[in-house]
């Protein structure tokens, strides 16, 4: 039963983020305001049933990792994601041929299939990511921090190097820069 519902919240909150964005999209709405709107819904959402429902309840008891949790968030998503996202476009652009873009991607599909296209990339390059710094020896301490948690719960998802969200960035993002993804379909595939 936890599973079924797991796999239905998920998908959820990929179609609610997507509906969302593609509604927006339509009425004109700012776009950047509506992929930050989602990620906190999908935040504030799963603080929330993790206390009304958690997977383990010990998981409720703070270990005393609070305190690690909240720099590392404040970190990440204040000064480390910031700089990711200003520098990615900026490499993207130094590596490209003179010609500005490569003409890799399908800019004429239809919108939703666009950024569906982007979204399956971005999720196959993290799970390689994932899975390579779980097997990769050398890799392994960038990846160690996330796992040294007690319990599983909503703000130690950011418990991460920031090495290791460097490279789910240029894994995920930097080769839908190069090969011309357009900005409004990579904001998108970030809102669900």
């Amino acid at each position: 039963m936890r599973t079924l519902l797991t796999h239905h919240l998920y998908l959820l909150c990929v179609g609610g983020g997507l509906g969302a964005f593609l509604i927006g999209r339509a009425l004109g709405w700012p776009l950047e305001l509506i992929v930050v709107a989602c990620s906190l819904m999908v935040l504030a959402s799963g603080a929330l049933l993790e206390r009304v429902m958690p997977f383990k309840a010990r998981w409720r008891i703070p270990h005393g990792d609070g305190r690690t949790d909240a720099v590392s968030a404040v970190t990440l998503i204040g000064l480390v994601d910031p700089a990711i996202k200003a520098a990615l476009p900026v490499l993207a652009v130094a590596l490209l041929p003179d010609s500005g873009t490569l003409p890799l991607f399908p800019t004429g599909a239809p919108f939703l299939l666009q950024v569906l296209l982007a979204l399956v990339w971005i999720e196959f390059a993290k799970y390689w990511a994932h899975r390579a710094r779980h097997t990769v020896t050398a890799l392994w301490w960038l990846h160690a921090l996330h796992h040294s948690s007690q319990r599983l719960y909503w703000l130690n998802n950011f418990r991460f190097h920031p090495l290791n969200h460097l490279l789910n960035a240029l894994a995920s993002m930097l080769p839908l820069w190069l090969i011309g993804v357009p900005t409004e379909v990579l904001l998108g595939a970030a809102a669900p």
